[in-house]
């Protein structure tokens, strides 16, 4: 058996397989970048509690666009008043499209599968619940 592939062989596959990939199609091999990259404060809750402007300014230095929020009690979110906190994510180019909340059976209308008018309105409930007030100033925050 003789060995049928030599030097010139190889040259003259090479070539030909050469000028055929130049007529391939591109495949490109960038990353498409994200138009939404967000990240749940939750995970970086440790950070918050120590450094909350620190935090928001490291995460929108990492790229996040979109933070999750969490905790708001009393009007504050992270110790701070709600409005000083919005003006913090706005400071870093951050939004807060959502955040982790307890409704109430109250807030919830079985029947449309919504939030009741009450829950979207606290200042027409007599006891209303955090929840609704946050998502209250959530609201009027996106809504300016």
């Amino acid at each position: 058996m003789t060995n049928s592939f030599s030097r010139r062989n190889f040259l003259k596959t090479s070539t030909i397989a050469a000028a055929g990939a130049a007529f391939m199609p591109r495949i490109p091999l960038d990353i498409p970048t994200v138009q939404h990259l967000g990240i749940q404060l939750w995970s970086v809750r440790e950070d918050m509690k120590k450094d909350t402007a620190g935090t928001l300014k490291a995460l929108a230095k990492m790229g996040y666009k979109e933070v999750e929020g969490f905790g708001y009690s009393d009007g504050k979110m992270f110790g701070i008043s709600f409005k000083e906190f919005v003006n913090m994510l706005r400071d870093n180019g951050l939004t807060m499209p959502s955040s982790h909340v307890m409704f109430d059976s109250k807030a919830y209308d079985a029947g449309t599968k919504s939030l009741t008018d009450a829950a979207k309105n606290p200042s027409t409930m007599q006891h209303p619940p955090r929840s609704s007030i946050l998502f209250a100033r959530i609201w009027q925050i996106r809504t300016v």
